[in-house]
């Protein structure tokens, strides 16, 4: 049951590593390191908000299901 509650949180927490690991890696080095700084330029800052926002929230109600 504990698995079934928190599914939606589960998936909310890897999204939000996801956003974290996109927008505090670095560019990566290669032929389209042009096209990588534009997208990050463009969307690092967002990223850099809404990942660990996201992420501490999924972990708050995966706790809540846990100690609720």
């Amino acid at each position: 049951m504990f698995l079934a509650q928190t599914i939606g949180s589960w998936i909310m927490l890897a999204g939000g590593l996801i956003a974290c690991w996109y927008a505090f890696r670095p560019v990566p080095e290669g032929p389209r390191q042009d096209e990588w700084e534009a997208w990050h330029a463009r969307w690092g800052r967002l990223l850099r908000i809404i990942g660990p926002l996201l992420s501490i929230y999924a972990i708050v109600r995966i706790l809540s299901v846990v100690w609720g």
